[in-house]
């Protein structure tokens, strides 16, 4: 009885709020999607899947009257879900959560770090540089400190952040360019200044490493990168949902059952 009423309560199709949140997180074996409202923060719904096709069905399950409603949904950067939530909200605006758009530029950045630190020798200071420091790699560039030493054991002397980057990016062009596109998209986004993040997409020239990856994603998103400058909202509550359920998996000692999780889920953020 208990399930029934939950259930009810949270997969009745007769009310969609105005600005939502999509994420997904791994459920029991496989992954489950949720959404939450934006400006509330409730939790909307947790589909067993996070395949288009179970998405689609069950969005299209509200009236229209309720999609037409839709005014903002913020995702990270699945071009699935970029891709068919025009076909489900006509007057939506895609927001890209501004941490994904970072992230996805520094886990390009970190690439080509890690192929120029295999050219180095292991015991050398490079190496050593490029592999202990990787954080001040991804640190804003403005917060560097330029005039105070501190000891750094990777290479066995005292300098500052930003003669250790200056070294590392004397070691390799392409590198030292890859660095110079990361700051420039973490700056831009960081100060929510779409003019500025538009002007490192389109002065960009390719490298051959991942960040080419990385700027063509971002070019074909852009009018959704561009409302990530525009808007407030991120997918922080969200994240921090999710963070929530991994709590509760880790101290169930993990589900088996989905609806026995599901339910564990409802019944943890009361929505009963």
């Amino acid at each position: 009885m208990i399930q029934d009423n939950v259930y009810s309560l949270q997969e009745k199709r007769n009310y969609l709020p105005e600005h939502l949140y999509f994420d997904e997180f791994k459920a029991t074996d496989t992954y489950s999607f949720i959404w939450m409202d934006t400006q509330s923060h409730d939790l909307g719904a947790i589909l067993p899947s996070r395949r288009i096709a179970t998405l689609k069905d069950y969005f299209l399950g509200f009236p229209l009257a309720e999609r037409l409603k839709v005014k903002s949904i913020v995702v990270d950067l699945n071009a699935a879900y970029i891709n068919f939530i025009p076909a489900v909200f006509p007057n939506v605006q895609i927001i890209i959560d501004r941490f994904h758009i970072i992230n996805m530029a520094n886990r390009a950045l970190n690439t080509c770090r890690k192929q120029l630190m295999k050219q180095q020798k292991h015991s050398s200071r490079e190496y050593k540089l490029l592999k202990s420091n990787w954080r001040t790699f991804l640190r804003d560039a403005k917060t560097l400190e330029a005039k105070k030493l501190s000891y750094h054991p990777a290479v066995g002397y005292y300098d500052t952040d930003v003669n250790l980057v200056h070294l590392a990016l004397s070691l390799d062009e392409t590198f030292k360019q890859t660095y110079e596109v990361y700051q420039g998209i973490y700056s831009a986004v960081h100060d929510r200044d779409a003019k500025a993040l538009k002007a490192v997409l389109n002065n960009y020239r390719p490298l051959h490493d991942e960040m080419d990856t990385t700027i063509r994603s971002l070019k074909i998103h852009w009018q959704a990168l561009f409302n990530s400058c525009r808007y407030d909202y991120s997918n922080d509550p969200i994240e921090e949902t999710n963070h929530k359920i991994k709590e509760i998996k880790r101290t169930s000692y993990g589900f088996r059952n989905q609806r026995n999780f599901k339910l564990r889920i409802y019944l943890q953020f009361a929505h009963i």
